[in-house]
């Protein structure tokens, strides 16, 4: 009898809040955003009073994906969305960048606490 193993894949990130702030206060603020977040993130996270934590804590969920997968080739940040508050924000990927996660099933956590955003990705490859 064959036993199938699953293998998981672990990726884990932390960013300063301070460091996203000053990027949002910056001439880079435009730039950044587009670069680093979907359409959807960017219009969730313009609207809340803290987005500095918000766009904090999905740069580093990102950061934690591409760890996920080993490396950053074949990823746009723009192209990884998370969207939604609370216990269930939502996962979605676009473009190539799809490619890279197919075959996944992930869970993740994003979290804050003062400086610091911290997020953790956790992949089962299914295929």
């Amino acid at each position: 009898m064959s036993q199938r193993r699953s293998k998981f894949e672990i990726g884990v990130d932390i960013v300063s809040i301070d460091r996203i702030r000053e990027i949002l206060n910056s001439k880079y603020k435009k730039r950044f955003l587009a670069r680093c977040f979907s359409r959807g993130e960017r219009i969730e996270g313009s609207r809340l009073k803290r987005s500095a934590e918000y766009f904090a804590g999905r740069y580093a969920l990102k950061e934690a994906l591409i760890k996920l997968v080993s490396g950053r080739k074949g990823i746009r940040l723009s192209e990884i969305s998370c969207t939604g508050r609370g216990k269930r924000p939502r996962l979605e990927f676009s473009g190539k960048t799809s490619m890279r996660f197919r075959g996944f099933e992930i869970s993740f956590s994003i979290s804050h606490d003062r400086d610091y955003a911290i997020a953790v990705a956790i992949g089962r490859r299914t295929r």
